[in-house]
């Protein structure tokens, strides 16, 4: 009976998301209609929590709003982003609703990282981002995610803010958003709530 039921949920919840147009994501605080997640983009959120979980630690509730931060952000790096050694893939252009900056190793701009929340959406609280890029030719999408994964938990500083280590130790995060866009690979956490309903899967 409870299986039942939870297939009934499941369904009407599927249902539901698929009457709903996907947000153009051009940068606007507008995220309605509801953002939805491909599902590369579930395998990563759920591949991370599973990691989270083996270290014993919880789940992180899905967000909406940094989930279509995430997803702004991977599209503008694919349209817009020009590598060079000092501008990372925190970086943002200028061809969009939000401030653009060069993000340097050096940090001098993390602000421009933690008040895109605010900038691009009505969430109140601060994000941080881990990101990653290749240009490999998948024959499974759901093999970046994995390779994302595993770039990193091989870099220490990408890896702490995953399990919540080192500077990161004392912060719970209560909120994680994903975005993948033609190789690029985002994930945004937040010690802030999203009061935003989660987003579902989009169905195409």
């Amino acid at each position: 009976m409870v299986k039942n039921q939870s297939s009934f949920i499941l369904l009407v919840l599927i249902l539901f998301i698929s009457g709903i147009a996907q947000s153009q994501l051009s940068g606007s605080k507008d995220i309605s209609p509801v953002i939805c997640l491909s599902w590369e983009e579930v395998r990563l959120y759920r591949i991370i929590n599973d990691h989270r979980a083996r270290h014993r630690l919880p789940e992180i509730p899905l967000s909406a709003s940094l989930t279509h931060v995430a997803q702004v952000h991977a599209k503008d790096l694919a349209e817009n982003y020009v590598y060079d050694e000092l501008c990372n893939l925190h970086s943002w252009s200028d061809k969009g609703q939000w401030s653009p900056c060069c993000y340097s190793s050096d940090h001098k701009r993390s602000d421009c990282m933690w008040n895109k929340p605010e900038e691009l959406t009505t969430f109140n609280g601060q994000g941080y981002e881990i990101a990653y890029w290749n240009n490999r030719e998948y024959e499974h999408l759901d093999e970046l995610a994995d390779d994302a994964l595993h770039a990193w938990r091989k870099s220490r500083g990408h890896h702490n803010v995953i399990l919540n280590r080192s500077k990161w130790k004392e912060v719970r995060w209560l909120a994680m958003g994903v975005g993948i866009y033609e190789g690029f690979v985002l994930v945004w956490f937040s010690d802030e709530a999203d009061p935003l309903p989660a987003p579902g899967i989009c169905l195409d």
